[in-house]
């Protein structure tokens, strides 16, 4: 909490919330795009890689878009079972996480 207030006070709210969008930004990019070259390998990376995979997938070509739609009933219903299908992959994505 300190940390968010110097932050603000250092930098203003507009860098607050930038920083607040930027972050996970990257999570995501670093943590669900394999690597390409041989010099970025991570070990941390490629153990976290499988976990977040098939979610990202799925949310990339738009299989998660209705979770919140109360309109659909069906696209909901699908949604949610990417999702789920998804969370279980993270199960193996782990078991081979270790394993690398």
């Amino acid at each position: 909490m300190r940390k968010i207030r110097k932050i603000k006070e250092e930098k203003g709210v507009c860098s607050l919330i930038m920083q607040i969008i930027y972050y996970p930004l990257v999570f995501l990019r670093n943590y669900s795009i394999p690597m390409s070259d041989k010099d970025d390998w991570d070990k941390l990376r490629a153990s976290i890689i499988p976990i977040t995979f098939v979610l990202s997938f799925f949310y990339l070509f738009g299989n998660l878009n209705d979770l919140a739609n109360d309109d659909d009933q069906d696209a909901k219903n699908s949604s949610w079972m990417y999702l789920w299908i998804s969370l279980g992959a993270m199960v193996p994505g782990a078991i081979l996480g270790l394993w690398i």
